[in-house]
């Protein structure tokens, strides 16, 4: 689902969406190994990147004096991680076993959000001659104005700021049963 807004006549646009989706797989890599290797039939389940709801928001401004401002929002559902015993039950060497009715991927850590900003400052150099409208159309600008002088050459300096509310987003949850640190992130993402 995506929301599209434009004001020209301020030179505003915003752009909104949701993504609503399942992605299921029967590994998470090619060097990811089932829990048992002669029996793939409980190795089908959610992907690593199965992200239910993601959500993105986009918003850019001209402001004054040749100053523009713009903004990214995102919000999105946890992740999905798998729930092991940490016990090699089945002695092939490696300690990836889950217990009868837990299945892959089945556990979710916690959703994530960010919200980044941009403040650019642009200045043009020279003008790049205008088109002529088409015949029978009157002014090729909004409204009817004539259309703004392009820059031949356009110099920006900017300022951005990754995470501006210094939101904590936890990643990599442990699944080890016998972990003190099951169910606990081990990570977060960039401040």
């Amino acid at each position: 689902l995506n929301l599209a807004a434009n004001y020209p006549q301020h030179r505003v646009s915003a752009n909104a969406t949701y993504r609503f989706g399942e992605n299921r797989n029967e590994t998470d890599g090619p060097l990811t190994l089932p829990q048992d290797s002669f029996n793939l039939d409980g190795e089908w389940g959610p992907s690593r990147q199965d992200i239910r709801h993601r959500f993105d928001a986009s918003m850019t401004a001209d402001l004054w004096l040749g100053f523009r401002v713009n903004g990214n929002a995102r919000l999105q559902s946890a992740a999905p991680y798998t729930i092991t015993t940490g016990v090699d039950a089945n002695g092939d060497g490696v300690n990836n076993e889950r217990q009868p009715e837990v299945a892959r991927n089945s556990a979710r850590g916690t959703r994530s959000s960010n919200l980044d900003l941009t403040l650019t400052w642009g200045f043009g150099v020279g003008d790049r001659p205008a088109r002529t409208p088409p015949r029978g159309r009157v002014g090729a600008g909004v409204g009817g104005a004539p259309p703004r002088p392009t820059p031949l050459v356009r110099f920006e300096l900017y300022a951005q700021a990754n995470n501006v509310l210094n939101l904590v987003n936890l990643q990599g949850y442990s699944g080890v049963l016998t972990s003190p640190f099951f169910g606990r992130p081990t990570s977060a993402a960039q401040p």
